[in-house]
């Protein structure tokens, strides 16, 4: 064998060895978590959530999210304005303000 010969076989050996290691580290580490998108890692997520729970499943987490994509929510708030002020500038605004008050 040639001296370049030798030298591209070192060279594509290493290559191929590296993108072996980067492969199995991307499959099995963290390591390369910057590199996947947020749906993935967050199934990756609830995938370990439902393992330290084993009565919860994925199939039966999709059934959630879709049961309750599905329900109405209702809310309720109520809003009162209390104001004081010490300059006689604002006494009159305070006075119309006080006591106002909004239920949603």
């Amino acid at each position: 064998m040639t001296r370049t010969k030798k030298i591209v076989l070192i060279i594509s050996a290493v290559v191929v060895v590296a993108a072996v290691a980067a492969v199995v580290l991307f499959f099995t580490t963290n390591l390369f978590d910057a590199f996947k998108s947020p749906k993935t890692l967050f199934y990756q997520y609830v995938d370990k959530m439902s393992e330290a729970m084993p009565e919860s499943t994925y199939e039966s987490f999709l059934n959630e999210l879709k049961e309750s994509k599905g329900k109405s929510y209702k809310s309720s708030a109520n809003i009162a304005v209390e104001m004081e002020s010490h300059s006689y500038q604002y006494k009159e605004t305070a006075e119309i303000l006080n006591g106002l008050g909004m239920s949603v």
